[in-house]
């Protein structure tokens, strides 16, 4: 349903709507190399029930 960027004061935070009861948040940060990388950790809502997850080990 849509998307939004959001920069924060150590990394940016992306918000999906998946619909209207259900959004995922993903994280991303900087490496020690500079370079941009999604953190193994997604957070969401599936009716009510907000959820973290390590995406990397599932």
């Amino acid at each position: 349903m849509g998307m939004e960027l959001t920069e924060r004061d150590t990394h940016l935070q992306i918000y999906i709507q998946l619909d209207f009861t259900e959004y995922e948040y993903y994280y991303i940060d900087k490496n020690i190399d500079g370079k941009l990388v999604v953190r193994n950790t997604v957070s969401w809502d599936e009716y009510c029930a907000c959820t973290d997850i390590d995406i990397f080990s599932h």
